[in-house]
């Protein structure tokens, strides 16, 4: 299943997924996730995740990590498309990559 993360305070998530789940963490301090490219800025960090139903299990018992929904969810909900926003810059004009046809 897919779903879009939000962490806020990514050492405090490291630390946590190190203390209560050490297997999805490298030693270079790595998640063993599925996860496109993320998103930063000074508000925090998104992340679409791509994970089995136990890791999502795993994943609701972290508090440092927020699971905002699939791509639908996030935007049909005002909260969650605030928390969306304030990471992802809007106003940034974007270019469709007639390649493969993503908008980067």
């Amino acid at each position: 299943m897919d779903i879009l993360s939000f962490v806020a305070d990514t050492a405090a998530l490291i630390a946590e997924v190190k203390e209560k789940f050490p297997e999805y963490v490298t030693e270079d301090g790595k998640f063993m996730l599925d996860k496109t490219p993320s998103i930063r800025s000074a508000a925090g960090t998104l992340s679409y995740l791509r994970v089995t139903q136990e890791e999502l299990t795993k994943l609701n018992t972290l508090n440092s990590v927020q699971l905002l929904g699939d791509y639908d969810t996030v935007f049909a909900d005002p909260a969650t498309d605030a928390i969306y926003r304030s990471v992802f810059d809007y106003t940034q004009p974007g270019v469709i990559d007639k390649r493969i046809g993503v908008f980067a």
